[in-house]
């Protein structure tokens, strides 16, 4: 069985009291959802869906959110910024696809996009029955996530979660996002728990494991793809976390 990190490794961890569970990639199916969008966009404009194009599609976002988040330019221009460059790629890799002509255009076509995205949305299918079983077991769950939060709270009732948890915080409510300290504090305030009692659950190991524990919480890294290879704070998938909580929060 997995093992919780924490701060005080040397010590044996307290009981886990409540559990704190990141949504994209974790839950959410998110890199899964935003390539059938993307395919679904491209055949739209009649080109073709390469992994190519969905692997750069990816790589352009997280640098343009880098620069964002250092305050460069704003949401709108990241999002500008975003497609101009997929259909750069575009044309680049099959010679298809008309340049837009101004920024009007642009703000059309990424609105065309997250459309085909919402539609494509997909969770993992150990998701329900693993917040259902922290339920059953009366273990109180929050979802915590950087992303924005209408969208985040419509993938929560897409998936069928929404009743699952005390509640979906988002970094544009709490006013600040993982890694800062107060992110996770302020959802462990929210759960009545104490921080070395909470577990933190997500696959991201900078905002999910490191960020969390230095707040003082408990984590465990999701590795849905077997990356970390043995590391004993890992799991493969949520439905190894329902025992792990249940056995920490017995004591056992």
């Amino acid at each position: 069985m997995a093992e919780t990190w924490r701060s005080t490794s040397s010590e044996a961890a307290l009981p886990i009291e409540a559990v704190v569970v990141d949504l994209d990639d974790t839950l959410f199916d998110h890199r899964r959802s935003a390539r059938l969008g993307l395919f679904a966009f491209l055949e739209r404009r009649g080109a073709p869906p390469l992994e190519r194009l969905a692997d750069e599609w990816e790589n352009t976002a997280a640098e343009l959110m880098r620069r964002r988040l250092a305050g460069e330019f704003g949401r709108t221009e990241y999002r500008r910024r975003r497609i101009l460059h997929l259909l750069e790629q575009v044309q680049e890799t099959s010679g298809r696809g008309s340049m837009p002509q101004d920024e009007a255009a642009l703000d059309a076509l990424y609105t065309e996009y997250v459309d085909v995205y919402e539609a494509s949305w997909v969770g993992f299918p150990d998701a329900v029955p693993f917040l259902c079983g922290l339920r059953s077991a009366n273990v109180p769950v929050a979802v915590l996530t950087n992303g924005p939060d209408d969208r985040q709270q419509r993938k929560m009732r897409a998936l069928g979660c929404e009743e699952l948890v005390v509640g979906t915080f988002s970094s544009d409510t709490i006013g600040c996002r993982k890694p800062d300290p107060r992110a996770y504090l302020t959802v462990c305030e929210a759960l009545g728990t104490a921080p070395p009692r909470v577990l933190h659950v997500g696959d991201d190991p900078e905002l999910d494991m490191h960020g969390a524990v230095a707040a003082g919480l408990q984590a465990v890294h999701l590795d849905r793809g077997g990356a970390t290879g043995t590391d004993p704070h890992r799991v493969e998938g949520l439905e190894m976390l329902v025992p792990l909580v249940l056995s920490a929060g017995s004591g056992s």
